[in-house]
């Protein structure tokens, strides 16, 4: 199961990167979905890389709190028809895979085996 929502977070991490191209500033957008994109598939191939998730949850958290201080009344009355509540609602998205995908991971025993 878990492989299974890891897989359609990678395809719709791929979905996202699609749609940034018509974005005003989408090389950013690009790289931080490319980044979860990889970090799910690899995790479905089982080549887990400890830190890349550690290191996108760091940066999605950090970037979500930048633009949210930013927010105005004026962007939140909008909602979702302002572009930083969207972009605020993708690093969201992005750090709450990141956490799921470092919570329901098994231990690794460093002895060469599963804990």
């Amino acid at each position: 199961m878990r492989r299974t929502l890891l897989l359609l977070a990678a395809l719709a991490f791929c979905a996202c990167v699609a749609v940034q191209f018509n974005d005003p500033d989408p090389g950013r957008w690009v790289a931080v979905y490319s980044a979860a994109a990889v970090v799910c598939g690899l995790e479905v191939l089982g080549m887990r890389r400890p830190i890349l998730p550690w290191g996108l949850l760091g940066v999605s958290m950090l970037w979500s709190a930048v633009l949210g201080v930013s927010l105005d009344a004026a962007a939140l009355q909008q909602g979702f028809d302002d572009e930083v509540i969207r972009e605020l609602g993708g690093l969201v998205v992005v750090a709450g895979v990141m956490g799921g995908l470092l919570m329901t991971r098994q231990p690794v025993d460093v002895r060469g085996g599963s804990a």
